[in-house]
């Protein structure tokens, strides 16, 4: 790791960021518990999902053997007539419906308390929320509980992320999101359930899984030295640092931080044409992004093959898929955030597109499958395009509100996610068209509005030094044309 140079301390704080990611994946824990075995009529050769056999075969319905012991299950929720019960869109939306929320909310607060003490409220409170779902025994309490999670996991999701990146070096950014990522949350995930195939005990798991992070920064992790420089809290500041290096077992060296001269809020942020600028395109890549990506991924339960199976396989592949995106930018220094962007969302609507094809000449099987894989690889490659152009394009002041604000415009697309994934029971392609039209007008936006960020120093950003963004971003798309 000597092109990183990381250390102990530094792991901590990866391992912390990993564990806000599996937290993050209660989001798709839909896919779970709103699993749906197949079923037939009497001596039906074909099991299906089909609600109009569910309604009208009277006292001789067979379901094939579970997978899971979902929420669907329990509750008998399967078909409101010859439909899909509308409880299966409303579980998976009211995660969405608090993460709306708390994204703008608890990145308010960590702007202005801290990210570490937020940090830690998000992860306690997601923890202890989650755990106490698995006990609810009533589907609509259980509704509302769903909100309050999503609500914690928008602080766990823009807060965090904050603070660990402001705790890395500018070099351990891509190592953050190649190696310790969604992949390997929705793996964890996905093993959890599988050892424990019943959804409150698989709750309880996943609520003990994450319970490390609050130790590690409740005793480990130090407030953000970048935040309280920003503050002015420069003894505190030191004494960060000082802990960051004790813990490392390196010698504190002493860094000449530039003098804060007035500490700007989103509102006076905005005032900046520039910055302004940078939040509509950030703020529509992410909507596009999670639109996509949310759709695509509470379609995959319907993917043929084995359910476990497909679920862990995204994951896998996702991770690993990671490293090539690390490798390629430690090895080619004009890998920009840019061409990242572009070469993933030009993949990303070659693979549906081909998805749309086959769909309408019904066609399913593997092929299709691989391609969802591959598909569902590039979103995430977007993703990390997105995320860290936010956090690396926006000033220390405001960068955990105007991170929560894009975050707060991709629940927007969060929450129009199940209603295109229940649109696919009416129209099979109707999730790859949407995936495919929006990722078309998603490269064209970055392609001639996204800035460049890689490489820059967070702590230098300030809306009066502009002028040092535009200069590296020259240069690194001069790069691009060489």
């Amino acid at each position: 790791m000597g092109y990183y140079n990381a250390n102990r301390f530094h792991y901590v704080v990866l391992l912390t960021w990993q564990l806000a990611i599996f937290l993050a994946t209660q989001m798709l824990f839909s896919i779970f518990a709103n699993y749906t075995p197949k079923w037939k009529c009497g001596e039906d050769d074909h099991f299906d999902t089909n609600c109009t056999i569910f309604t009208e075969c009277k006292g001789n319905l067979v379901f094939e053997e579970p997978a899971f012991n979902s929420v669907v299950m329990e509750f008998q929720n399967f078909c409101d007539g010859n439909t899909k019960n509308t409880y299966l869109r409303n579980y998976s939306q009211m995660v969405f419906v608090g993460v709306f929320f708390g994204t703008v909310f608890f990145g308010w607060l960590a702007d202005v308390h801290g990210r570490k003490p937020i940090s830690l409220l998000v992860f306690g409170g997601c923890v202890v929320f989650n755990g106490a779902s698995a006990f609810i025994q009533s589907p609509n309490t259980l509704l509302v509980m769903r909100a309050v999670i999503g609500f914690t996991v928008g602080g766990v999701i823009v807060v965090v992320c904050t603070y660990c990146n402001e705790l890395l070096l500018p070099q351990q950014r891509i190592m953050m999101r190649a190696f310790f990522n969604w992949g390997t949350g929705r793996m964890l995930q996905t093993l959890l359930c599988y050892l424990f195939p019943d959804w409150r005990r698989a709750t309880l798991a996943i609520s003990a899984a994450a319970f490390p992070a609050i130790l590690s920064v409740l005793f480990i992790l130090p407030e953000s030295p970048i935040w309280l420089h920003n503050k002015g809290k420069y003894v505190l500041m030191k004494e960060s640092e000082e802990k960051i290096a004790k813990f490392a077992g390196r010698a504190h060296i002493p860094i000449e931080h530039k003098k804060v001269e007035k500490s700007k809020n989103i509102i006076e942020m905005i005032s900046s044409k520039k910055t302004l600028g940078k939040l509509w395109v950030l703020g529509f890549m992410w909507w596009c992004s999670a639109t996509c990506s949310y759709a695509n991924d509470l379609n995959s339960g319907s993917l043929s093959g084995n359910f476990y199976l497909n679920q862990f396989l995204f994951g896998l592949i996702i991770y690993f898929s990671k490293w090539v995106m690390a490798w390629a930018d430690k090895e080619f220094p004009n890998f920009s955030r840019r061409r990242l962007h572009q070469m993933s969302q030009i993949a990303v609507c070659v693979c549906f597109l081909i998805m749309i094809i086959l769909l309408s000449f019904g066609r399913k099987g593997l092929f299709l499958t691989i391609l969802n894989i591959i598909g569902c690889v590039c979103i995430e490659f977007t993703w990390d395009a997105n995320q860290l152009c936010a956090v690396e394009s926006l000033p220390t002041a405001c960068r955990a509100s105007a991170v929560g604000s894009c975050s707060l415009v991709a629940r927007i697309g969060s929450l129009l996610a199940p209603f295109i994934a229940f649109s696919a029971q009416f129209w099979s392609p109707a999730v790859y068209v949407t995936v495919f039209i929006l990722g078309a007008i998603n490269f064209f936006v970055a392609f001639f509005w996204l800035t460049e960020t890689k490489n820059i120093n967070l702590e230098s950003l300030d809306v009066d030094e502009e002028e040092k963004s535009e200069q590296n971003e020259k240069r690194l798309i001069d790069g691009e044309n060489a």
